[in-house]
């Protein structure tokens, strides 16, 4: 049987060739013996050979029009990263270690999107340039393993990716936890409000009216509340709702870098968006370059994965700086990253121990990140409380003062 074959040799250069085996592994051996480390070991086979197992489910699936500028989901980039280390490490070809990987999803995109990533290996495209070309993965994937790929250490650019997408689907999920009981809060006082208005405030108020109680302003803005509500329903509070959110939208659009700007400065909430996105940046700058990426390099690359304008300014400000030839602590702004981080990556950079600097950076980071969560949740139910409490209150006000005015008339 004839085998293509793409390595690297013992001065860790690109080889490409065919060879004479009997099976895969002697393949491999062969190629050892040579002193080659392979990355693709794959049989020759007749066009009309049938698929492999794991992309055999793609068949009848044709019809499937599938935007391949969407990312596939992050748990199974996790696991195809973890897997791919595993399998790499244990001298499976990259080839056959996609194909192996395809039999666990089940979803129709990440298969697609590795049948691709496999035929082009198959083709002769690097791993890295194929997986630029999908568009289906972050961006920091590409540059981490063609950095592995020319240092003949790819099956290390996929650990340090599998841990990377890790803790940031952990952070990630960590901050959505945070954020729905607060949100379940604000849309329970909505819908209490809009059911007292509707079903309990008519029947007592129409009593008030019927008997000629005395209504002061509150009474009547009850009055006014139930009537307009008893007449349109919840559209209303949806359209105005749909105003606010149009108007933020517009305001987003066409002023990204001031509105981001405005979003850091709210209280303990701006704090929550400068600590996720510091993690972001300290995180990602690590792995790319633990993956040997020039920092001029790395630099550029998170300043494209940082969503917020206004941090991704400070990150702009600190590449033009590098370049020049200071450090980054140098250009690091205090108000959005920290004294304390800017400060640690200042005494990593002065040693030479700039990596271990991001991992210490890294680990207070998630803390502080936790710490916030906590204060978010625990600051906004006690002011949730306090909305609603003030609401009663009126409504009580409105209802009672009219009520005992008719108790004493009654008298």
């Amino acid at each position: 049987m004839k085998f293509k074959y793409k390595a690297f040799d013992k001065n860790n250069k690109t080889v490409r060739g065919t060879l004479d085996a009997d099976s895969e592994k002697e393949a491999y051996s062969i190629l050892k013996m040579k002193k080659y480390s392979p990355t693709s070991i794959q049989k020759i086979k007749d066009k009309t050979s049938k698929q492999s197992k794991g992309f055999s489910r793609l068949k009848g699936t044709n019809s499937i029009s599938l935007d391949l500028t969407k990312q596939i989901p992050s748990k199974d980039m996790i696991f195809l990263f973890n897997n791919l280390y595993i399998m790499i490490k244990a001298g499976v070809s990259l080839p056959k270690a996609l194909e192996v990987c395809s039999m666990q999803f089940k979803n129709v995109k990440t298969l697609k999107v590795l049948k691709t990533l496999v035929t082009d290996i198959n083709n002769g495209r690097d791993l890295s340039e194929s997986i630029e070309k999908s568009k289906a993965f972050p961006k920091i994937v590409a540059p981490v393993l063609r950095s592995g790929e020319e240092s003949g250490t790819i099956e290390e650019s996929f650990r340090y990716l599998s841990e990377f997408l890790k803790s940031r689907k952990g952070i990630k999920s960590k901050i959505i936890t945070s954020l729905v009981y607060p949100v379940f809060i604000f849309l329970s006082m909505i819908v209490a409000l809009y059911v007292i208005s509707t079903k309990v405030l008519p029947n007592i108020l129409q009593l008030v009216q019927e008997q000629q109680a005395e209504l002061d302003f509150s009474t009547k803005a009850l009055i006014w509340m139930s009537e307009f509500f008893g007449k349109y329903g919840p559209l209303p509070i949806i359209l105005l709702f749909g105003l606010i959110g149009t108007g933020i939208y517009i305001f987003f659009k066409t002023n990204k870098n001031a509105f981001d700007r405005l979003l850091c400065k709210i209280p303990i909430m701006g704090l929550l968006i400068k600590r996720n996105s510091a993690i972001q940046f300290v995180s990602t700058l690590k792995v790319l370059i633990s993956s040997g990426l020039p920092i001029v390099k790395s630099l550029e690359i998170v300043h494209g994965i940082i969503g917020n304008e206004y941090i991704k300014s400070n990150i702009e400000s600190v590449k033009r700086d590098v370049i020049k030839g200071d450090n980054i602590s140098d250009s690091l702004d205090e108000s959005i990253f920290g004294p304390i981080v800017v400060n640690i990556l200042r005494i990593g950079e002065e040693s030479g121990n700039l990596e271990d600097s991001l991992e210490s950076v890294i680990s207070y980071l998630k803390e502080e990140l936790d710490e916030t969560t906590k204060r978010l949740t625990e600051t906004i139910v006690p002011f949730s409380i306090l909305v609603l409490s003030v609401l009663v209150g009126v409504i009580l006000m409105g209802v009672m003062k009219p009520m005992l005015s008719v108790y004493q008339n009654y008298n």
